[in-house]
């Protein structure tokens, strides 16, 4: 029978004691922007501000799941496990909808609206910065 480490020095003899490890080749990259600066300074204002009122909601349903967990009587049966479960699946969904409203409204404020149809530009899941197409009418907000 061979030893793991006999086996591993055959197979791998860059790997043997003494080797040195090669960095690797390639390089992470960000994609470039197509948006005019104000557009996207625009976007990236909207999205931090998306992301921490999304991370806010989270906190505050877990803060609340933890609160029941503790206040609610032992031992829990279902209508118990309802009493949590469904306010917090409510809160959320609600608490999602009005983030992705206020999104709507922040566009709006800060001018990030498409220039052919008025419909506001940011979309969480949006590509705008590498397409440049507005998500509504498909037509290009870089030039006009």
């Amino acid at each position: 029978m061979v030893s793991p480490r006999v086996r591993e020095q055959s197979v791998h003899p860059r790997l043997q004691s003494g080797a040195r490890a090669r960095p690797l080749s390639f390089t992470v990259r960000r994609m470039g922007s197509v948006l005019p600066p104000n557009l996207e300074q625009a976007r990236l204002t909207i999205a931090r501000v998306h992301n921490r009122l999304m991370i806010g909601l989270l906190l505050g349903l877990f803060v609340y799941a933890f609160v029941c967990v503790l206040v609610l009587p032992r031992p829990w049966k279902g209508a118990t496990l309802w009493l949590i479960f469904i306010p917090i699946a409510a809160l959320e969904f609600y608490g999602i909808f009005k983030i992705f409203e206020f999104d709507k409204v922040l566009s709006r404020r800060l001018g990030f609206v498409c220039p052919h149809c008025q419909a506001p530009l940011y979309e969480p899941r949006g590509f705008i910065n590498v397409t440049g197409l507005c998500p509504k009418c498909r037509k290009s907000v870089v030039s006009r």
